[in-house]
């Protein structure tokens, strides 16, 4: 996914290109739901949308990992997926927002 993701993004940064790693794979329903993701104006959703994609793959490759490290360790990368949804609430934007907007506003009144 990261190299898909380089990819889109190289026709908005030069630099994108340095990035990318050497894994020649490709798939498919990635390159499309990244494409996806990169157009959509709304970048909560596309990042739910990218999430969606890392929560189908962890589910593809963990199958047949009920009671190993493997299942242990998608367990816990699918939980920090979840948590990262868990402090973003209207509250923590708007507050997130004020405090934005009144550092430009006190730069503003700096200059």
């Amino acid at each position: 996914m990261r190299n898909t993701l380089l990819d889109l993004r190289k026709k908005v940064r030069s630099d994108a290109g340095d990035y990318k790693r050497n894994n020649p794979d490709f798939y498919s329903e990635i390159a499309a739901a990244a494409a996806q993701a990169f157009n959509n104006p709304d970048l909560l959703e596309a990042e739910k949308a990218l999430d969606r994609l890392r929560w189908d793959a962890l589910e593809n490759f963990g199958a047949g990992h009920y009671t190993d490290f493997t299942a242990l360790a998608f367990y816990r990368i699918k939980l920090a997926i979840l948590a990262k949804y868990q402090v973003r609430t209207v509250e923590n934007g708007n507050a997130a927002l004020e405090n934005i907007l009144r550092s430009m506003m006190e730069e503003k009144a700096t200059n």
